[in-house]
């Protein structure tokens, strides 16, 4: 007989406890299977559960980081298959302050798929156009 079963023979009135296997003894020990024992716990009311759907709802979110947000408006401009890659790798370049401190020669060689510099050049210049104005500069400049 195991530890649970013994500490349990004759404890008829601990039949409150909730703990997995320990809540199984306990309703076998009363002679209910798990399932009626599960089905007599009372649901949450509409009340309660209101209230755990208002407090999800006014959770803080995490905020939206700059990759997000680039790569949000990215992906609804009509750009060729190419442009678009480039345009994401550069995107992911970019530094927390939206600064490119990469060479894009850089991004051509890491780059999953082989891109063209001629085409990282021309999404640069798409890229360097999203909100926040300045993103993927380069210096100061904005070069």
């Amino acid at each position: 007989m195991s530890a649970i079963r013994r500490f349990f023979r004759g404890r008829v009135g601990l039949a409150v406890a909730d703990h997995g296997c320990l809540r199984v003894c306990v309703a076998r020990r009363l002679g209910d299977n798990a399932r009626e024992y599960r089905a007599r716990r009372p649901a949450p009311s509409a009340d309660e559960r209101d209230a755990k759907m208002d407090a999800m709802a006014n959770a803080a979110s995490r905020p939206e980081s700059l990759t997000e947000h680039l790569l949000r408006q990215w992906v609804v401009l009509e750009l060729d298959e190419e442009t678009r890659r480039a345009g994401e790798a550069i995107i992911y370049s970019l530094e927390d302050d939206g600064y490119l401190k990469v060479r894009l020669a850089e991004i051509v060689a890491n780059s999953k798929h082989p891109l063209e510099p001629a085409v990282v050049e021309k999404a640069l210049r798409r890229v360097q156009r999203l909100d926040p104005v300045g993103v993927a500069a380069r210096d100061y400049g904005g070069r």
